[in-house]
């Protein structure tokens, strides 16, 4: 069975929320990294300051039998209709070796 790398990027202090929403489809763990958004539209000036908005990602490696359902949990929870603003997509991986998925 192949492998995914589910991304998911939302707003900053929600990425915790978001594991919760994987554990809950059958993920194992991810990983957090702090994130910074650069979208022209996003860009906010204060005092002549520039002020990028925060963001965090989330890395979620699943086997393709629940792939699916996680990113769909993702969005319907999560999704840019709710505060935490997450946008997902996947890669499929070549090759996992380190954990067991």
């Amino acid at each position: 069975m192949d492998n995914y790398m589910i991304f998911v990027i939302c707003h900053h202090g929600y990425a915790s929320d978001i594991m919760k929403i994987a554990r809950e489809v059958g993920a194992k763990g991810g990983t957090i990294i702090k994130a910074r958004g650069s979208a022209n539209n996003e860009v906010a000036r204060f005092f002549g300051i520039t002020i990028q908005p925060e963001k965090e990602m989330v890395m979620i490696i699943v086997p393709e039998n629940i792939k699916e359902d996680v990113m769909k949990a993702m969005i319907q929870n999560a999704g840019v209709q709710t505060e935490a603003h997450a946008i997902t997509f996947s890669i499929k991986l070549d090759q996992v070796i380190g954990i067991n998925v």
